[in-house]
């Protein structure tokens, strides 16, 4: 863990802790702007936002491109810069539940992406990971995850019309849940802005911070040792995900394996098939002393009246192609006809 993310850790501590000492959860932002954006399966639901503004009815804007100018048509009726909430609706959105105890920020994001790594299909770097702002009531550590093919068309279409999102929650239910800080930096692009009662509370937090300097040292202390501990967890989680993806691939490669031989099963000709195929072609007047069949190979011998009419009727055979003598055709002292040795090659099934 960098000393970075240690005074990360320990300015996001106190921030939570100074909201509780000074009235618990920050208030819903999306109250106080002029129109509430709410991305949903169905598109984009424009909305007013502020109760002492001018009203208008909910539109629905299917197309991502036109939310930009129809906030501008809609709410530049009475301001010419008006300041937008963006919500997102839980159909698009997965929210991934990590801990029940609240941990370090730096911690949280490390185990977040390792988390999306593991435990879904997607790749970290196609989603964005929003983590929620300090909430007194909820104690849990989760984050929530949005892919990014759903709000940076529609953020990149706020910004060609000149607005910016002031404020940033998912919608859970009867509640919205806001978005931290920093996710809101990472996710719109550029810092928020800020009311004058936050500076001043950032001011007497900032104040408190150098009155109580050895509360601030042991505090990082516990966090440093926290930290080496998750450090550990991180690292040996890591190292089973590595090797359940080696696990998952030489499945992968033994099923390819199975395939492939399937296939070369059912294009191989049955040796029942090559054995009544013989028959067919053969005459009567000719019999087999011994067959050998080897892959797409056939080899036979035996006696004939006449070994030389045998090549002609096998290659008349679909089945067999390129017949030819092993050995030169002999008269038999001992036995009529001749001896002959034939060497072919079976077509394969189908073709």
């Amino acid at each position: 863990m960098s000393i970075a993310d240690s005074l990360s850790d320990v300015a996001h501590w106190w921030r939570w802790e100074s909201r509780a000492l000074f009235g618990g959860r920050a208030p819903d932002g999306a109250a106080g702007c002029d129109v509430v954006l709410r991305l949903g399966r169905d598109g984009v639901r424009v909305e007013s936002g502020r109760a002492d503004a001018p009203a208008f009815e909910p539109l629905l804007v299917g197309e991502t491109g036109a939310v930009g100018g129809t906030v501008r048509e809609l709410a530049g009726r009475w301001r010419a810069r008006p300041s937008v909430a963006l919500l997102v609706e839980p159909d698009r959105y997965l929210k991934r539940r990590l801990a029940a105890m609240r941990l370090p920020r730096s911690r949280l994001a490390a185990m977040a992406r390792l988390d999306v790594q593991s435990q879904t299909p997607f790749e970290p770097d196609a989603l964005f990971l929003i983590f929620p702002d300090y909430d007194a009531a909820v104690s849990e550590s989760a984050y929530y995850a949005v892919k990014k093919a759903f709000l940076a068309p529609l953020l990149d279409d706020l910004r060609q019309a000149g607005l910016t999102p002031g404020f940033l929650g998912l919608v859970e239910g009867a509640r919205v849940v806001a978005a931290d800080a920093a996710s809101r930096r990472r996710v719109v692009g550029r810092p928020l802005a800020h009311r004058a009662a936050r500076r001043l509370v950032a001011a007497s937090a900032l104040a408190a911070v150098v009155g109580l300097a050895s509360l601030v040292g042991l505090a990082h202390w516990r966090y440093a040792s926290a930290g080496q501990q998750l450090d550990a967890a991180l690292a040996e989680a890591q190292r089973e995900v590595a090797e359940l993806r080696g696990l998952i691939a030489a499945r992968d490669r033994k099923i390819a394996q199975i395939g492939a031989v399937r296939q070369e099963k059912q294009a191989a000709v049955p040796v029942v098939s090559i054995l009544e195929e013989m028959s067919r072609a053969i005459p009567d007047s000719t019999w087999l002393t011994e067959v050998t069949v080897n892959g797409d190979r056939v080899s036979f011998a035996g006696f004939s009246a006449s070994a030389a009419t045998l090549i002609p009727l096998l290659e008349a055979s679909p089945l067999f192609s390129q017949p030819s003598f092993m050995e030169p055709v002999v008269r038999a002292g001992d036995q009529q006809g001749e001896r002959f040795s034939i060497s072919m090659q079976v077509e394969a099934a189908g073709g």
